[in-house]
């Protein structure tokens, strides 16, 4: 065989330095750094869905544990009239879980419009009534859920200072929390959000301040 002419060798070479040229001019560098930032992107994208399941997970327990309490309460109430001589206290505190559940079961099934009436007319009923704070707590949830934050904030803000022994207290304040969060309020929602923290350890409502705040913008 004779050997290749110098030319062709010539031009080997020649379009191998233009390939390399090329490669160099595609700035590998820098979109390594892009990749790495989307990859950065796309991470923190399902850190936030992962936390946005958490947040739903923590509040369909919140929600049914208060519905536990409720069928519990009206158990009792009913076990007391069943083993009693009636009286008109004993109709009395039946009439009050009564009316409360059944304003209750229409936020289970989604009615919320009828149950804002039927959470006022419990209100109206029995404005001392052993549920009238947790009463108040669903009109703000409603009021919440229909982006009405000024009435849902006075609900809240109406459990927090009316009955300081509550155990709607903590989730009354996340929820004000929340609300300035989504209104804008940064500053005052990321303090709120840790004395909750602070004040309620343990709680699903402490729980869902953690995710809350990680989600706020730095």
């Amino acid at each position: 065989f004779s050997p290749a002419p110098t030319g062709s060798i010539d031009q080997r070479v020649s379009r191998l330095e233009q390939q390399i040229a090329n490669l160099t001019q595609m700035n590998l560098p820098q979109q390594i750094d892009n990749l790495r930032q989307t990859v950065g992107q796309v991470q923190g994208q399902l850190q936030v869905e992962d936390h946005t399941l958490k947040t739903l997970t923590a509040q369909q327990t919140s929600f049914y544990q208060d519905l536990e309490q409720q069928i519990s309460q009206l158990k009792k109430s009913n076990t007391a009239t069943a083993t009693t001589a009636p009286t008109s206290t004993s109709t009395a505190t039946l009439d009050d879980a009564g009316t409360y559940n059944a304003a209750f079961k229409l936020v289970t099934t989604h009615h919320l419009s009828q149950a804002k009436s039927a959470f006022q007319n419990y209100l109206t009923k029995f404005p001392k009534g052993q549920f009238a704070s947790s009463a108040h707590f669903w009109l703000g949830e409603i009021a919440m859920q229909n982006k009405s934050y000024t009435e849902a904030t006075k609900q809240f803000q109406t459990v927090i200072s009316n009955y300081p022994t509550s155990n709607k207290i903590p989730d009354a304040k996340l929820k004000i929390a929340t609300i300035q969060s989504e209104t804008g309020k940064t500053d005052a929602a990321r303090n709120a959000f840790k004395q909750i923290q602070k004040s309620y350890p343990g709680t699903t409502a402490a729980q869902l301040a953690s995710i809350r705040l990680q989600q706020l913008p730095k």
